[in-house]
């Protein structure tokens, strides 16, 4: 399976490699989010298989967080094939370019693209009454 890879337009990175990223929406499944951002953002229209590893990563300045981020590895597939995206580019997994890609990034592809994580999204109402539970 091929990885989909973007250069990273800004600081920090910018000119590295890196998976592809985006904000959730309030509401919105890990599922539809990675849709719409790929949709969105790269141009990319997706269908989305295993999640394969969550990864938090903090960025400390001194002894303060400056940043927190929570990155998920997911499969996902082209739904047709003659799409081009905005930007970015399809990597044979042994051919991502180490040196050129975001360390953390890097090693995730390295060492969970074959693994599975487990997903449970959870929604509590307001009254406390209804909760949904979804489970990959």
């Amino acid at each position: 399976k091929e990885l989909f890879l973007v250069t990273r337009q800004k600081r920090p990175y910018k000119g590295f490699w890196s998976l592809p990223s985006g904000r959730l929406l309030i509401g919105e499944s890990l599922r539809a989010g990675a849709k719409r951002i790929m949709l969105e953002k790269y141009g990319l229209s997706i269908a989305v298989g295993e999640m394969r590893a969550v990864m938090y990563e903090r960025l400390i300045e001194g002894d303060v967080t400056k940043h927190g981020f929570v990155f998920f590895l997911m499969d996902v597939t082209p739904v047709s094939e003659n799409q081009t995206p905005f930007f970015g580019k399809w990597f044979s997994p042994l051919r991502v370019p180490k040196n050129k890609t975001i360390a953390s990034d890097y090693w995730l592809i390295a060492h969970k693209r074959h693994s599975h994580a487990e997903v449970v999204e959870e929604e509590v109402s307001s009254r406390g009454k209804k909760m949904k539970i979804v489970t990959e």
